[in-house]
């Protein structure tokens, strides 16, 4: 197994891989139980896996829920550049009855792509949502082959330096 996480490290440009059992509902479990905890808020994409909110759910943290795109043929995209801007962030979770006032968002957890296909602009969320949250999880098992196809690797996610301040 050490010799497959290294090759897989290596095929995608990281310091080091970790394969998780349990598949990607495992490791959408973990990324928050390891990242949260009782009362923490955490940004959350409209489109996430059932997961993710299994691991929220698990920690006591509370999610806050960003509205994903949709656009006029009823297709469902990411969620709009605005809503993760430092304002935005604040006023959606002065906002929110579960949350403490002023509680920084422990984590935010992106999906890329959205359920109907759309991606982000991998690195532009990640630069402004990081004013905001301490880490930030961008969910890609949808779409784990975009770093070596010409066309998606521009939105995969693991082509960016890993970001958790904690």
């Amino acid at each position: 197994m050490r010799v497959a996480e290294r090759e897989a490290a290596e095929a995608f440009g990281a310091d080091r891989s970790h394969f998780v059992a349990g598949g990607t509902t495992m490791a959408n479990q973990i990324v928050p139980r390891s990242l949260t905890r009782r009362g923490d808020a955490v940004l959350v994409d409209g489109n996430c896996h059932k997961s993710v909110i299994n691991g929220l759910v698990m920690t006591g943290a509370t999610p806050v829920f960003m509205r994903p795109n949709r656009n006029g043929q009823g297709l469902i995209g990411p969620v709009r550049a605005s809503e993760l801007a430092p304002e935005t962030v604040r006023a959606r979770i002065a906002r929110h009855p579960l949350v403490r006032p002023g509680v920084r968002p422990a984590a935010a957890v992106l999906t890329n792509p959205a359920c109907d296909g759309a991606m982000y602009r991998v690195g532009a969320a990640i630069e402004r949502l990081g004013a905001s949250t301490d880490a930030i999880l961008v969910d890609g098992a949808w779409i784990s082959h975009a770093p070596f196809h010409t066309l998606l690797a521009a939105g995969a996610a693991m082509r960016y330096q890993m970001y958790c301040a904690r």
